[in-house]
């Protein structure tokens, strides 16, 4: 079993994607402009909005559930400049694999 510093703040990573085009209004297939990380994004011609920011510690290791909760196809994850190690995938432990980005599909979750 591996040993995690875990940043309880920050345990959790959510990303969802979000239209700015009122429901109304759209004719066709509405496509998405924007991408959330744990409810906080930017979109082209949007404010300057926060965006999500995890504080961790040089020399700790931590342990993330990443969950896409969107109906988006897919979303690539990664850490600039850093490995990932997937030890869980859909709520169940799996072999530790480690990886330099994981490939999050609608429903699906990591850790």
């Amino acid at each position: 079993m591996v040993e995690y510093h875990i940043s309880l703040e920050m345990e959790v990573l959510t990303i969802v994607i979000r239209y700015h085009i009122p429901a109304p209004t759209i004719q066709g297939i509405a496509m998405a402009d924007s991408t959330l990380i744990n409810g906080l994004g930017r979109y082209p011609g949007g404010p300057k909005a926060d965006l999500a920011v995890v504080n961790v510690q040089k020399g700790k290791r931590y342990r993330f559930r990443i969950f896409a909760m969107s109906c988006e196809p897919n979303f690539t994850f990664s850490v600039d400049g850093h490995n990932l190690t997937i030890i869980e995938a859909d709520s169940k432990e799996t072999e530790c694999r480690t990886v330099n980005s994981v490939q999050l599909f609608a429903g699906r979750q990591f850790a």
